[in-house]
């Protein structure tokens, strides 16, 4: 670590610049504050809401969410979803290293497969604080009362297994990845890991509560940390590493890797592209509105967006073609519930086949999505693309959140 640490935490997916101030990074970026005091600290979460590493690594724009003007020292990848494999984090970490002028230390914060994939799509429509009642009470237990030891053992069965080979014998990503970040230099937390070990030290009684109502403070639902419990310990987390790295005198960045990657690495810009965020989008509509956030289990949230709830209600994009017939990709909130479906039509400099967009989810996640719309036109020309929501829905409703355009 350099004495002003630049840390960059996200997916680094089409957003912006911004300081939360709630959650884990908040809390750590407090402590290093209080530690390290120098005014010229930045945190920046060059990410946004509801997005995957593997997005990420498809993203184009990442360029234009990292910040210019001084180094990195520090990168957190947040969220290692289910399919972000050693692989994938490692082609990320090159993408992004690649606009820095030294290699940032890594910290990779693995917040999927809490419980096995497989048990809780079982129950798609099942919160976290559910499926905990529901396993203490089909153990003896009571819901949200004193799990029994047959609940605890099956409780720490479900959770200490999440990350283990599947019966076609394909190694475990948590083992993948910790072994990735031992061959760089990089570091792992595992949300998993944390309550696995919870379970098995019995921290709940140390509390006075039952290993429900400690599963429960701990996390909010099955990615996501309780702001009141589980984010103070992931904050402990990431000031442990740090701890122990500033004990250990070292040269910036993380040490080169024994085993190199063979990819080569495409140039991000190999291409004219532009990349839109909601409010860089050049829109005229009715009936949508443009949002800096948005309320989630009783917390306004940065989420950017465009909104649409009601038929009918329309807003169109213009943008000039950065090269000739280039796809624009739509990226959109999907979700379990509210979601409805819009008509994507062009007109002006460009032409393309209307096309209609889903954002109802079948699973219980709340992901953005990308679709793609093939246009024909000149480098140069002016291009409007219009969305309209329709009567039809899946969900009953017919929320549409637009959350970035690029071209």
């Amino acid at each position: 670590m350099t004495a002003f640490p630049t840390i960059v935490q996200g997916t680094f997916e089409k957003g912006h610049a911004s300081c939360y101030t709630e959650g884990y990074m908040s809390l750590f970026m407090a402590a290093v504050n209080a530690t390290w005091p120098h005014p010229e600290h930045l945190y920046v979460n060059a990410g946004i809401a509801a997005t995957t590493l593997i997005q990420a690594l498809n993203d184009r724009c990442v360029e234009h969410r990292l910040p210019k003007d001084r180094p990195v020292d520090l990168l957190l990848f947040e969220g290692a979803e289910e399919g972000a494999d050693a692989e994938i984090i490692e082609s990320l970490y090159e993408k992004v290293s690649q606009w820095m002028s030294t290699p940032p230390a890594l910290v990779i914060l693995r917040s999927f497969h809490i419980v096995g994939p497989q048990d809780f799509s079982k129950r798609q429509s099942e919160s976290w604080q559910d499926y905990v009642n529901r396993v203490c009470v089909a153990n003896g237990g009571e819901p949200c009362g004193q799990c029994s030891a047959q609940s605890q053992a099956a409780l720490e069965r479900r959770i200490v297994t999440a990350g283990q080979d599947d019966k076609d014998g394909v190694p475990a990503r948590d083992a993948q990845t910790h072994a990735l970040a031992r061959r760089n230099g990089w570091a792992v937390v595992s949300i998993r890991e944390m309550l696995a070990a919870g379970l098995r030290d019995k921290l709940s009684s140390r509390f006075g509560w039952s290993t429900c109502t400690w599963l429960n403070a701990f996390m909010g639902d099955v990615i996501h940390p309780n702001p009141i419990f589980g984010s103070r310990v992931i904050a402990d987390a990431l000031l442990l590493l740090l701890s122990d790295a500033a004990s250990v005198p070292c040269s910036h960045g993380h040490p080169e890797p024994v085993e190199r990657s063979s990819r080569s690495t495409t140039p991000l810009s190999a291409e004219a592209h532009s990349c839109f965020t909601p409010a860089q989008i050049n829109a005229t509509s009715t009936g949508w509105r443009l949002v800096a956030g948005e309320v989630v289990r009783d917390r306004m949230r940065n989420k950017p967006g465009w909104i649409g709830e009601t038929p009918g209600a329309s807003i169109s994009i213009t943008f000039l073609l950065p090269r000739a017939s280039p796809p624009v990709l739509l990226r959109y909130l999907t979700s379990y519930e509210h979601m409805g479906q819009v008509a994507v039509t062009c007109n002006g400099g460009c032409r393309c086949e209307e096309q209609k967009v889903d954002a109802h989810s079948t699973s219980r996640t709340s992901l953005d999505r990308y679709s793609t719309v093939p246009t024909s036109g000149a480098e140069g020309d002016l291009c409007t693309l219009t969305l309209t929501i329709l009567e039809t829905t899946q969900s009953g409703e017919h929320k549409f959140k637009l959350t970035s355009v690029e071209v």
